[in-house]
């Protein structure tokens, strides 16, 4: 292939035109690897040619990912979110969802509670 043709995917996206010699961002390519991921989840089963496809798709997208990080580590580093900030991102996640769980009146439902004293006690 020469750098004269537009390189398209399977669904006909335009994915290089003619004469393009940038690289492909990170960012762009891990775009690319998740709309690749959903359309194969979402593909039916008698599609295995489309399947087949997509998944070679991804797998060199993820090889460019890895790569690259391979060659630059400092951006990986900083990239990647540490063990700490991933743990305080999930309480506050946690603490929303309990907020918001407290804020629903489910008590509108329960019908009050009758005490029924015991013929034993008396």
């Amino acid at each position: 292939m020469t750098n004269n043709s537009n390189i398209y995917d399977i669904d006909g996206n335009l994915l290089r035109e003619a004469g393009d010699t940038s690289q492909l961002s990170v960012e762009e390519a891990e775009k690319r690897l998740n709309e690749y991921q959903e359309k194969l989840r979402q593909l039916p089963e008698n599609e295995k040619h489309t399947a087949s496809v997509l998944r070679t798709y991804i797998t060199n997208l993820q090889r460019y990912i890895f790569n690259y990080y391979i060659i630059h580590p400092n951006e990986y580093k900083a990239r990647i979110k540490s063990t700490e900030e991933q743990i305080k991102e999930a309480m506050e996640d946690l603490k929303a969802e309990v907020k918001q769980e407290d804020n629903d009146d489910m008590d509108v439902y329960v019908e009050p509670i009758e005490e029924i004293k015991d013929e034993t006690d008396e």
